[in-house]
């Protein structure tokens, strides 16, 4: 499935499963919304799972295949990551998050402290494969 119509539904949907009418998704018709809701959240999951590998120190972390960004938070709080470390996690949950307000975000909140993401800092920190999987999503960006 596209990432356009992934987009566009996903600002589209609502509770409930309605039916679309004869609607041409590739080569697919008339699925309901829930169905196209459930295609749009696998495909962001794999691209979570896809960012989280380009990471080397985040390949194989607690919550990062399956994606799920608590889980992830909690690890990333922990005692043992490296503050490059925890500016590649900041980074990765203000992608799922589409951004980081200026508080940084629900990951600083609570149980989490992940930290706030920094550009600058991050790359003054991270060594060239950490560099390289940041400027890969720069280079074609998503938000699940």
């Amino acid at each position: 499935m596209s990432e356009a119509v992934c987009l566009f539904w996903h600002g589209m949907i609502t509770e409930g499963r309605l039916k679309m009418s004869s609607a041409t998704i590739g080569d697919r018709r008339a699925r309901s919304l829930g169905d196209l809701w459930d295609a749009c959240r696998e495909s962001s999951q794999k691209q979570m799972v896809s960012l989280c590998a380009s990471f080397p120190t985040l390949r194989g972390v607690p919550g990062t295949n399956p994606w799920n960004q608590e889980v992830f938070a909690q690890w990333a709080s922990g005692p043992a990551p490296s503050h490059g470390i925890r500016q590649a996690a900041a980074f990765v949950l203000s992608v799922w998050n589409g951004g980081t307000p200026c508080d940084g975000g629900w990951w600083n909140s609570g149980d989490f402290s992940v930290g706030v993401f920094d550009p600058v800092e991050a790359l003054g920190t991270w060594d060239r494969q950490h560099a390289h999987a940041f400027m890969q999503w720069c280079a074609k960006p998503f938000w699940p």
